[in-house]
């Protein structure tokens, strides 16, 4: 965008900018903050972020699956594991670790 443009943006807030442009038959849209993004009509009516209990017992918004079924409805299972809470199973499934090197990870 040109200089000017800037300058014209930065006396007027983002809804009359958006207005303007739309007016206009420019194409354009608001930058959201995650906020606003969450609270936006159609990520609820698309059921995109989902309330989900997690292992410690609180709520979190966890981003469901983009796939929407309308005869297999999907949605999220489980919250999200604490941190380090699947390292064991990864350090003893993977090839390229040493046994001495898995034992130094696990100690830690």
């Amino acid at each position: 965008m040109q200089r000017d443009g800037w300058e014209w943006c930065a006396g007027l807030t983002v809804a009359e900018v958006v207005a303007v442009c739309a007016r206009e038959g420019i194409a354009c849209a608001p930058v959201n903050t995650y906020t606003q993004a969450a609270q936006d009509q159609h990520v609820r009516e698309r059921d995109m972020l989902q309330e989900t209990t997690q292992e410690d017992g609180s709520r979190a918004p966890i981003t469901g699956p983009a796939a929407k079924f309308s005869r297999t409805p999907m949605r999220i299972r489980s919250g999200s594991p604490a941190l380090g809470a699947h390292n064991d199973a990864i350090l003893r499934n993977s090839e390229s670790m040493r046994l001495p090197a898995i034992a130094c990870a696990l100690a830690k």
